[in-house]
C-alpha cells in the first residue's frame, strides 16, 4: 500500500509567471505527498520551469502533453495519482497556508471521502475571503444533506479545489472531469456529491485556496463557445438529476445548482457581442429556462432569468450598465 497521503494534482497552461507559487505553496504542505503538474502543451517557459523544479524534488513528477483543457489535464493526474486522497490546483493560483496535514488528520479522524475548505479571490490590489457563516462547520454528514444545507444557507461553492477527494471514492464513483467543455466544475460538483448516497463529507472553516482573479483566465473571457458549454453542462445536470431516484428535498436542491449555472450563463451572456448573444440566446432552451426560473436560488436570480425568458433585450438595458 503506498503511504502517500495526498496527491496534488496542477494543470498547467501558459502560467510561467505564476507556477513558481504554485508549486512552492504545495511543497510547503507538511504531508507525504507526490505532486503530480500536467504541462498541458504550454508554449511559454511553464515547462522549463517545472523541469527545473522536477530536479530538485523528487515528489515532482512530470506529464507533457498536447494542449486539450483543463479537464484532460486533470483526468491524466487522477489516473497516474496514488495517493490516499486527491488535491486538484490550477497552475495559476496557489495555497495560503500549511493545511493539509490537518485536513488529512479530520479525514481519518471521521472516515471521510471529501473535505472541503474556503478560498480567496486573490486581485492585484486586495484579497476577498469566500467565507460563509454556516451552521454545519465541522460536522460530519451525508453528501445529500450537505448539498441541501449549502444550498439552503447560500454557500454553494462549485469548485472542486477546496479539499480532499478520497482516490478509492473517486474511482469507485467513476467520477471523472468531462473533457472539452470549460465550467466542468459545475457537472462535476453534483456527481461528486449525488453518485452515492454513502458519501461522507465535513466543511471546515479553514480558508486555505488562493484563486487569481486574472485577466485571460478561462473565467473571465467570455465567449460563444463557452456559453453552448454552459448550455451542454445544464442539459447534462438536467439529465443527471431526473435519472436519480432523489426525494423532493435533494432534487430541489440539485435543481439549484442547474439553476445557479443558468444564472452563470446569463451573467456571462450581458458581456457577449451582440451577434454573439442572439446565437446563444437560440441555443438555450426554454425547457431550461423555465426549469431555472422554477428553482431560483434568491429573488434576484429570478428577476433575470424571468427577463432572459421575457426579453433578452429589456435584460441587456436593465443590466449592461451594471457590467
Amino acid at each position: 500500500m503506498s503511504d502517500i497521503k495526498v496527491s496534488f494534482i496542477i494543470p498547467a497552461y501558459n502560467v510561467e509567471a505564476y507556477i513558481r507559487d504554485c508549486l512552492d505553496s504545495v511543497l510547503a504542505q507538511k504531508i507525504e505527498k507526490e505532486i503530480i503538474v500536467i504541462n498541458d502543451g504550454s508554449t511559454d517557459r511553464t515547462g522549463e520551469i517545472i523541469q527545473e523544479y522536477a530536479k530538485s524534488y523528487p515528489c515532482i513528477k512530470i506529464i507533457n502533453k498536447k494542449n486539450q483543457g483543463l479537464s484532460s489535464a486533470r483526468n491524466d493526474g487522477v489516473a497516474v495519482a496514488r495517493g490516499e486522497y486527491l488535491c486538484f490546483i490550477d497552475g495559476d493560483d496557489y495555497y495560503l497556508k500549511d493545511f493539509a496535514g490537518k485536513f488529512h488528520v479530520l479525514c481519518k479522524k471521521h472516515k471521510l471521502d471529501i473535505i472541503r475548505g474556503w478560498y480567496a479571490k486573490i486581485y492585484d490590489d486586495r484579497c476577498q475571503m469566500i467565507i460563509h457563516p454556516v451552521t454545519f462547520i465541522n460536522k460530519p454528514m451525508r453528501s445529500y444533506d450537505y448539498l441541501v444545507s449549502s444550498v439552503k444557507q447560500k454557500a454553494m461553492e462549485v469548485v472542486s479545489v477546496v479539499g480532499f477527494i478520497k482516490r478509492d471514492f473517486y474511482i469507485r464513483n467513476g467520477l471523472n472531469f468531462l473533457e472539452g467543455l470549460y465550467y466542468e466544475d459545475q457537472l462535476f460538483y453534483l456527481k461528486m456529491l449525488l453518485s452515492t448516497g454513502r458519501c461522507r463529507i465535513m466543511q471546515v472553516n479553514e480558508c486555505f485556496y488562493g484563486y487569481r482573479m486574472r485577466e485571460g483566465s478561462i473565467t473571465r473571457t467570455p465567449n460563444r463557445k463557452k456559453m453552448y458549454d454552459l448550455v451542454k453542462i445544464m442539459r447534462k445536470q438536467k439529465f443527471f438529476i431526473d435519472d436519480l431516484n432523489l426525494k423532493d428535498e435533494y432534487k430541489k436542491a440539485a435543481n439549484r445548482v442547474m439553476s445557479g449555472t443558468m444564472n452563470h450563463l446569463i451573467s456571462l451572456y450581458l458581456r457577449l457581442s451582440p451577434y454573439d448573444q442572439r446565437m446563444t440566446k437560440r441555443a438555450v432552451p426554454y425547457g431550461l429556462r423555465f426549469r431555472a426560473l422554477r428553482y431560483s436560488n434568491n429573488p434576484r436570480e429570478f428577476i433575470k432569468t424571468f427577463i432572459f425568458i421575457l426579453s433578452p433585450q429589456l435584460l441587456i438595458r436593465l443590466f449592461n450598465k451594471k457590467i
